[in-house]
C-alpha cells in the first residue's frame, strides 16, 4: 500500500499541473450615442437653401395642365418648414448671412424663378381663388 502513496506521489510530482486558464474579462460595453439632432432649419442655413431649392423646382414641376390640375398639385406640397426659418432668419436680423447662404446657389434660384413666372399658368390662372389659394399655401404668402 505505501508503494501505492509513493507511486502517486512521484506521478504527482513529475507532472506539473496545467496552469488554470486566464480568467477573460468581459468586454466593454459598447456605447451607442445617437447622432446628435440635426440643427432647426433657420440655424442650418446650407440645408435651408437645398430645401427652398427644392421648393421652387417643386412648384415649377406643378405648373402644368389646367388651373384645377395645377391648384391640386400644390395642395399637395408642404414646405411650411422653409417659410418658417426663412420668416425666422429674417425676423431676427440675419438676412445678410441668408444672403450669403444663397449665392452660391444664385443661379439656379434664378433659372427656377423664371421658370416659374414665365409658366403660361401663372397668366392663365392668376384670377382663379383656389389657385391663388393653393400657391400662397406653398410659399407663405397671403393667408
Amino acid at each position: 500500500m505505501r508503494w501505492i502513496v509513493f507511486a502517486l506521489a512521484a506521478i504527482a510530482c513529475g507532472h506539473v499541473a496545467p496552469a488554470p486558464a486566464p480568467i477573460a474579462k468581459p468586454p466593454a460595453p459598447v456605447v451607442v450615442t445617437p447622432p446628435a439632432p440635426p440643427l432647426p432649419l433657420d440655424r442650418d442655413l446650407p440645408r435651408l437653401v437645398e430645401r427652398t431649392l427644392a421648393m421652387y423646382e417643386a412648384i415649377g414641376d406643378a405648373l402644368v395642365g389646367s388651373c384645377e390640375q395645377v391648384t391640386a398639385r400644390l395642395a399637395t406640397l408642404s414646405f411650411d418648414d422653409v417659410v418658417a426659418a426663412s420668416m425666422k432668419v429674417l425676423h431676427d436680423g440675419r438676412g445678410g448671412e441668408l444672403h450669403a447662404a444663397f449665392a452660391h446657389s444664385d443661379q439656379r434660384f434664378a433659372e427656377l424663378g423664371r421658370r416659374i413666372t414665365s409658366s403660361p399658368v401663372i397668366a392663365s390662372c392668376a384670377g382663379d381663388a383656389a389657385f391663388t389659394a393653393a400657391m400662397d399655401k406653398v410659399t407663405g404668402g397671403s393667408p
